[in-house]
C-alpha cells in the first residue's frame, strides 16, 4: 500500500500495472503525405521569390548528403555509420540511400542472394530492389555529417 497525492491509500500493484501499460502501449508510426504544400505567405516578401521549397514537397525527402545513421536489421542494430544519399539519375529531384558494398557485407546475405545483387550510382550502391523483401527507410530525421 502507498499514499496517493490526495492522501488516500492505493495499491502499488495497480499503479505499477498502469505504468507498465503506458510504457508497453503500441507506438504508431506516422508517415508524411506524398506531397507537401508550403504556405509561402509567411515568408519575407523580398525573399519569397528567392526561396525554392519544391525539393521539400515530397514526404520523406532527405536532401542528398552524408548522414550518420544507425542501421536496424531484423530488430538488431549495427554501429552508427555514414550513409550517403544521392539523387538517382531517373529522379534528379529525389534522393535515395546508398547501401555500400561494405554495409552489404555486414547484412549477412546468403551466397545465392549476393550473386544476384544489382548496383546503381556507378556500382557504388546496392539496388535494394534486387533483394526480395528488402526495404530501406529512414524513420527519423538524421543529422548531417558533412
Amino acid at each position: 500500500m502507498g499514499l496517493s497525492p490526495t492522501g488516500k491509500r492505493v495499491r502499488l500493484q495497480a499503479v505499477g500495472l498502469c505504468v507498465s501499460l503506458a510504457l508497453d502501449s503500441p507506438m504508431t508510426l506516422v508517415y508524411a503525405a506524398d506531397d507537401i504544400q508550403f504556405n509561402t505567405d509567411v515568408l519575407d516578401v523580398n525573399d519569397r521569390k528567392n526561396i525554392d521549397l519544391s525539393q521539400f514537397s515530397r514526404g520523406g525527402y532527405i536532401m542528398p548528403g552524408t548522414y550518420g545513421m544507425v542501421v536496424h536489421i531484423n530488430k538488431n542494430d549495427l554501429p552508427e555509420q555514414q550513409i550517403p544519399f544521392y539523387a538517382p539519375k531517373a529522379d534528379p529531384n529525389g534522393s535515395r540511400a546508398c547501401i555500400s558494398q561494405a554495409l552489404v557485407n555486414e547484412l549477412g546475405f546468403k551466397e545465392g542472394v549476393l550473386k544476384d545483387l544489382t548496383w546503381w550510382h556507378d556500382g557504388e550502391c546496392l539496388d535494394e530492389g534486387s533483394v526480395p523483401g528488402m526495404e530501406v527507410r529512414v524513420t527519423w530525421p538524421p543529422m548531417p555529417c558533412t
